[in-house]
C-alpha cells in the first residue's frame, strides 16, 4: 500500500483538534450503531483541525490502512473539544459529496 486517505466533505467547521483513530472492534452495523453504544478507537492514525465549511478534507490514513491490509476495519474520528465539525455523509443526496476511501497500490 503506497497510501490511504480519507476523503470527507466538511459541512460545519471546528475550531478544535479532531483525532482519527483505528477501531478493533467490526462487528458493529450501521442501523445498530448509536453514540452511545459505538466501538472505541485504539491506535492513533492522523490529527487535524477541520477549520474551514464546505471543503474536502483529505486525512492521511496510511498508517491505519496498511496495519489492516486483508481484513474488515474502520475508524473513529473524534472532537478532542467541544466544537465537533460536521461532514457528509455516504447517504449525501450528491453523490460526489459523499465520503472516499482512497487507495493506492503498488502494481
Amino acid at each position: 500500500l503506497n497510501s490511504a486517505n480519507l476523503k470527507s466533505r466538511v459541512t460545519n467547521a471546528s475550531v478544535n483538534n479532531h483525532t482519527v483513530k483505528l477501531v478493533l472492534n467490526t462487528s458493529w452495523t450501521e442501523m445498530g450503531i448509536t453514540y452511545n453504544n459505538r466501538p472505541p478507537g485504539s491506535t492513533l492514525v492522523s490529527e487535524y483541525i477541520p477549520n474551514t465549511a464546505n471543503v474536502w478534507q483529505t486525512i492521511n490514513v496510511t498508517s491505519g490502512a496498511s496495519s489492516k491490509m486483508g481484513q474488515n476495519f474502520s475508524f473513529n474520528i473524534t472532537s478532542l473539544g467541544t466544537d465537533p465539525s460536521w461532514y457528509a455523509a455516504k447517504e449525501h443526496f450528491r453523490s460526489y459529496d459523499r465520503p472516499e476511501l482512497v487507495l493506492k497500490v503498488n502494481q
